[in-house]
């Protein structure tokens, strides 16, 4: 019988209203890419792959204990990766995002067998893919995220894109 598997990020949400600002901004500036559907923008904290069910499980439960500080976001600029990706991101990331990253990183390989991809952490929101004219610009009105949650979301590939879900979601804790 074959072992069920999901492939699982834990990743920022965002809210509809967010959602759809950060989509306006995705058509407003093309660089000439395939659009990432507004129904699957999000922030990546931790890649994870395929997990089956004892590590689905074991990824949150000990999620659910993560204390960091809810914390704003400013979303005021564009980037580009060179695997062909546009990205919105901040020019100040803040201090709780970075500890939100290490904190689920750290604990799901002492916890959880993971095994970290090599690289550093860039945090942004993919707009485009397969970008043929990259856009950097700095937004004249920046977006504010107001960060109070984290979530474990599912990738499904489906035939022209990844969909994304929502399987949980945790508030964040004040840590004092």
């Amino acid at each position: 019988m074959k072992e069920f598997k999901q492939k699982v990020f834990l990743g920022l949400w965002p809210d509809n209203v967010l959602r759809k600002q950060i989509d306006d901004i995705t058509k407003s500036l093309d660089a000439e890419g395939k659009p990432v559907p507004a129904q699957n923008l999000h922030m990546t904290l931790v890649f994870v792959g395929y997990v089956n069910k004892t590590k689905l499980q074991c990824i949150k439960n000990f999620v659910k204990t993560v204390k960091v500080d809810p914390f704003e976001l400013k979303i005021d600029k564009t980037g580009y990766f060179e695997k062909k990706l546009f990205w919105l991101g901040c020019k100040k990331i803040p201090d709780e995002l970075i500890q939100l990253q290490q904190v689920l990183e750290t604990d799901l390989q002492k916890h959880c067998n993971y095994l970290p991809k090599k690289g550093f952490y860039t945090p942004h929101i993919t707009l485009q893919r397969k970008v043929v004219n990259p856009v950097y610009l700095e937004l004249e009105k920046p977006i504010i995220w107001s960060v109070n949650s984290f979530s474990l979301i599912q990738s499904q590939q489906r035939e022209s894109s990844p969909i994304y879900s929502e399987l949980a979601s945790w508030d964040l804790v004040t840590n004092r």
